[in-house]
């Protein structure tokens, strides 16, 4: 994505932890996710903004968040954009828009897997969608 991300001239981020466990999940499916949520990030981000995906350990699972600067979630439609053919904001439908298929399918995959996935409005505006997913780490009592 970084060649994207660049020819639209958007700064991409990536902090990742470097001791995270392995997930209880498809590398399939989790490729996929992250792809679909660095590509609507990009396409809702405007030229000097900027996407960033962290993950780190959170209690037992693995937690993945994907936030740019681009539009902001309402939230009464922080629950919605989950649904499958929901394409939000009319005003932004003409760019690089979508089937609204996307995150209807992110939410499946990651579900599949025993995780969560939401979304809110991120801390400077734009979006946040966070993931979580299950570690393969077991106690044994």
């Amino acid at each position: 994505m970084s060649p994207r991300a660049a020819e639209r001239g958007v700064r991409l981020e990536g902090r990742i932890a470097c001791d995270l466990p392995d997930v209880l999940a498809s590398p399939a499916n989790v490729e996929r996710v992250i792809m679909n949520l660095l590509s609507n990030a990009l396409s809702s981000t405007p030229a000097h903004g900027w996407v960033a995906v962290t993950a780190g350990r959170d209690d037992g699972v693995v937690r993945v968040c994907v936030e740019d600067s681009g539009r902001w979630i309402a939230p009464n439609d922080a629950d919605r954009i989950f649904d499958r053919f929901w394409r939000g904001d009319p005003l932004g439908a003409g760019r690089d828009a979508g089937s609204g298929l996307g995150l209807a399918i992110c939410k499946a995959l990651i579900e599949a897997d025993g995780g969560h996935i939401h979304a809110e409005g991120g801390e400077v505006g734009g979006a946040r969608i966070v993931f979580t997913l299950p570690t393969s780490v077991t106690s044994c009592s």
